[in-house]
């Protein structure tokens, strides 16, 4: 799981994959405080291989994208994918 504020949103962006391992979101005005729902934003069918372990790099691209990270194990191999 990775949280971090998103100035755009002007608010906390929480990413980690779900139980089928598809990457998904919420946001809060405030870490302490009830998230949203959950909105998934990569389905794990989508990467070969599968993904896990995403996370935000704060500040990488400001504005309306956030830069991410996923993981995934192909072949007995660690590759991150940014």
């Amino acid at each position: 799981m990775s949280v971090a504020w998103n100035d755009h949103l002007k608010k906390f962006v929480m990413l980690y994959t779900n139980t089928v391992s598809d990457v998904v979101m919420r946001t809060s005005d405030k870490p302490e405080e009830p998230w949203s729902s959950a909105k998934k934003i990569v389905t794990s069918a989508a990467v070969p291989g599968g993904i896990y372990a995403p996370y935000i790099t704060p500040g990488r691209t400001p504005g309306r994208q956030a830069a991410t990270c996923t993981s995934r194990c192909p072949a007995g191999r660690t590759t991150a994918h940014c």
